[in-house]
C-alpha cells in the first residue's frame, strides 16, 4: 500500500511505501520512498504487540520542517497493524509535550493520574489553538487510543 507524504520544499506530494523489519518482538516500520531511483526515509516507527494492545515505541519524522504528514502515515500504519492482529487498543508514552497535542488529535488520551485534568485541557487547547497549555498540567505520560 502506497502513502502520501507532503514535500515542503518541492511544495509536492510524494509517494511512500512501509517496509518493515524485526526486532525480536518489535517491528521497525521505515516510511520510505517509492522512487526507484532516489531513495528517501521520510520517518520510522517501532511498534510491538503486547497481549491487550499495540505498544507504539516510536515515532520520527525524518525531517520534520521539510516532510509533512508522516507521524500520521505511520500511526495509520500501526492502526492497520493493530486490527489485523485484534488487538483492542493502541498505547504509548507521550515523551514530548510538543507531540502530545499530535497523539491528541489523532485519537490518543491520557490515562492514568491526572488523565481527566490533561484530556481536558488538550481538548481546550485543540478547540482554542491560540489558547496557552496550562502551566500546572505535564503532557507527558500514557496514553491511548481505543
Amino acid at each position: 500500500m502506497t502513502h502520501r507524504i507532503h514535500d515542503k520544499r518541492l511544495n509536492r506530494s510524494l509517494e511512500a511505501v512501509p517496509v518493515s523489519s524485526s526486532m525480536g518482538n518489535a517491528t521497525v516500520v521505515e516510511l520510505r520512498s517509492a522512487s526507484p531511483t532516489r531513495s528517501l526515509t521520510f520517518g520510522t516507527m517501532g511498534i510491538a504487540p503486547l497481549p491487550d494492545t499495540l505498544k507504539v515505541l516510536t515515532v520520527e519524522n525524518a525531517d520534520r520542517r521539510r516532510f509533512k504528514g508522516v507521524g500520521t502515515q505511520l500511526l495509520g500504519i500501526a492502526e492497520q497493524v493493530r486490527a489485523e492482529r485484534r488487538l483492542p487498543s493502541t498505547t504509548l508514552t507521550c515523551q514530548d509535550e510538543g507531540a502530545a497535542e499530535f497523539f491528541f488529535k489523532q485519537g490518543f488520551r491520557f490515562t492514568g493520574p491526572d488523565a481527566s485534568a490533561k484530556n481536558a485541557a488538550m481538548q481546550y487547547r485543540v478547540d482554542h489553538p491560540s489558547a496557552e497549555l496550562p502551566d500546572d498540567c505535564v503532557f507527558l505520560g500514557d496514553m491511548r487510543k481505543p
